[in-house]
């Protein structure tokens, strides 16, 4: 699920190693009310931190997710209870167990996880940089991309607001460009956006291009 960054070094958008952007909370699958809080480390398969992995928690149009910091260490507060979809990207590394729900309970929730190295060549990848532009009340969100080898678009279609906490599935429409949108009143101009395309076998795309809202 990625590639093409150096990952050792952390990207510019991570300001401090303490800091880790908290996105809003959504209602997860099977989740209950929203009072759970998850925290842990994203690692290679030797142990060793991946700064500006994404995690993302919860399904549907809206998400919860947060963006490693330094260390490779992450915390999300205000999570759903319940059974609930976790993801983690990271260009270059394939998530394993994927799809898999976890049980998140009440209170705190530790969860470390070790990524694979994605073999080369595979995952969808975006042909242009995205664009988000003003359209009345709202910002349109669209990144052109186009599948791998052996590795058709998928679902998973992100834009993550990494200055604001939102997390917008985007939608793959026939014209082979990924298209979402978010209400001004959500979202700081200047904001700084990553996305992130992956198969159904969570290969990702070997970059996560980023995009600003307009100022």
């Amino acid at each position: 699920m990625r590639r093409m960054r150096d990952l050792t070094r952390a990207p510019r958008w991570l300001v401090s190693p303490s800091i880790a952007v908290t996105l809003v909370a959504v209602a997860a699958c099977g989740g209950g009310g929203n009072d759970a809080s998850l925290s842990g480390k994203i690692m290679d398969s030797a142990g060793q931190a991946l700064p500006g992995a994404v995690v993302v928690v919860g399904n549907g149009s809206r998400r919860t997710s947060v963006v490693a910091a330094h260390d490779g260490t992450y915390s999300l507060n205000n999570v759903a209870t319940g059974n609930t979809p976790v993801h983690v990207f990271a260009p270059g590394f394939v998530y394993d167990p994927g799809h898999n729900l976890k049980s998140l309970n009440s209170g705190d929730n530790a969860y470390d996880v070790r990524l694979k190295p994605q073999p080369a060549g595979r995952g969808p990848s975006f042909t242009a940089d995205p664009t988000i532009t003003s359209q009345g009340s709202s910002y349109s969100l669209q990144a052109p991309l186009q599948a791998g080898p052996g590795s058709p678009v998928g679902d998973e279609l992100l834009a993550v607001d990494v200055t604001d906490g939102f997390a917008v599935l985007l939608t793959a429409g026939g014209s082979g460009t990924a298209t979402g949108s978010i209400a001004k009143s959500k979202v700081h101009s200047g904001a700084q956006w990553l996305f992130i395309a992956t198969d159904d076998a969570c290969q990702e795309s070997p970059t996560f291009p980023s995009a600003q809202t307009p100022a």
